[in-house]
């Protein structure tokens, strides 16, 4: 995908929830596994907090990325993307998914 050519891209904002039965099924895990799915949730919030300060605005649901930080921001998600893979990876090869 080619940088925007018209003016700030709005991009939601996600949100991650952490379930109860998702807690506690990390004690189940592996040590190499439970690193890598706490790799993906800090991966998620580092995502945000990036994005904040990137953006020329931000709500509670969206953020406004200048196309000049179009780069980055491909980057950042591309990068958040690969580590929740990951994540979800580690989790469905300790239930035998």
């Amino acid at each position: 995908m080619g940088t925007p050519s018209n003016g700030p891209i709005s991009v939601g904002r996600i949100r991650r929830l952490l379930s109860e039965s998702l807690s506690s099924d990390l004690g189940l895990l592996e040590l190499n596994e439970i690193d890598v799915v706490v790799n993906a949730i800090i991966s998620l919030d580092g995502m945000d907090h990036f994005l904040e300060k990137l953006c020329l605005e931000h709500s509670d649901t969206r953020f406004l990325v200048p196309i000049t930080a179009w780069s980055e921001f491909r980057r950042v998600a591309e990068t958040t993307a690969d580590a929740l893979d990951f994540g979800v990876q580690a989790l469905e090869l300790s239930r035998g998914v």
